[in-house]
């Protein structure tokens, strides 16, 4: 079953905190680092993709979007 938005929110967290530990071997930190890139551009992927239902909605109910693509990058 595929993980929520939130429990991929939630590995990714503790994989930042493993790897800010100190307490990993250098392998286990580049397994740790690879695993929380793969998280992050599918958590991205996700608000992007949420994003775009937001503004649809905004669009559609004939107000300004508040936000554009990128604003915070």
């Amino acid at each position: 079953m595929e993980q929520t938005f939130e429990e991929k929110m939630d590995a990714l967290n503790d994989i930042v905190a493993k790897l800010e530990s100190g307490k990993l071997t250098l392998d286990e930190n580049l397994k740790a680092y690879e695993e929380g890139m793969k998280l992050y551009r599918e958590l991205s992927s996700i608000l992007k993709e949420k994003e775009g239902v937001v503004r649809k909605i905004i669009e559609e109910s004939g107000e300004e979007v508040p936000f554009s693509p990128g604003e915070d990058e």
